[in-house]
C-alpha cells in the first residue's frame, strides 16, 4: 500500500510539473461594446426626453439622454514582439435614436387658406395651415434614427508600446451611415 501512495504521489507531481505552459494573453481577436448619448444640432430643440404614451410629451416625462450603442469586432495582425508595427482590422456597427421638439406652439400665415384641401394632396404649408385652423397652431418636432457600419484599420507602434507600455496608434476607415429623420405637426 505504501508503494501505491508513493506511485500516486509521483504521478501527480509529474502531471503538475509538465502542465506548465507559456500563455499569450494578447488575443488576436477582440470584441468591443460602445455606449453614448445621441443628439443632433438643429433649429428644433433637442428634447432629451423619452416619450411616453405614443409620442405624447407630458409633465410625467422624465428628462433623460437617449442612448446610442455599438459593437466592434476585430482581429490583430503582426502582433509579435520585436515588430516595429502591428495593425488591427475591425468592423463597427453603431445605432442611435433621439427626439426633439420645440416647447412653444408655432403659427403660420393664413393667407390663401383653403379649408377644403385634400390632406393627401396638400403641400407642407397647406398642412401647417390646416393644423393651425383646427388646433390653434403646430409644434416643430422630429425623431431621428441612425445606423452606421464601418471598416477600420488601426496602425500600432509595437516597439514603442513594448518599451513604454503606452500604445499610440493611427486609424482610419470607411463607412456607411443611414439616417432617417421624421416629423409631424401635432405631437
Amino acid at each position: 500500500m505504501k508503494n501505491f501512495y508513493t506511485l500516486l504521489f509521483s504521478l501527480l507531481i509529474s502531471f503538475v510539473t509538465t502542465s506548465q505552459v507559456v500563455t499569450n494573453y494578447n488575443s488576436k481577436w477582440f470584441l468591443g461594446f460602445n455606449t453614448g448619448a445621441t443628439w443632433s444640432c438643429t433649429d428644433v430643440d433637442d428634447s432629451w426626453m423619452w416619450r411616453n404614451n405614443e409620442n405624447y410629451l407630458g409633465p410625467e416625462t422624465k428628462y433623460e439622454s437617449p442612448w446610442g450603442w455599438g459593437l466592434t469586432l476585430g482581429k490583430s495582425f503582426n502582433y509579435d514582439y520585436g515588430n516595429i508595427f502591428s495593425f488591427d482590422l475591425r468592423g463597427r456597427y453603431l445605432r442611435g435614436r433621439w427626439y426633439g421638439q420645440n416647447s412653444m406652439m408655432d403659427s403660420i400665415s393664413m393667407d390663401n387658406f383653403d379649408p377644403t384641401i385634400n390632406v393627401n394632396d396638400a403641400s407642407a404649408q397647406q398642412l401647417a395651415q390646416l393644423y393651425q385652423n383646427n388646433y390653434g397652431g403646430y409644434y416643430h418636432n422630429y425623431e431621428a434614427d441612425i445606423h452606421r457600419i464601418a471598416l477600420e484599420l488601426v496602425l500600432h507602434f509595437n516597439r514603442f508600446r513594448e518599451k513604454t507600455r503606452i500604445d499610440p496608434y493611427i486609424f482610419g476607415g470607411v463607412g456607411l451611415t443611414f439616417k432617417k429623420s421624421m416629423g409631424d405637426f401635432l405631437d
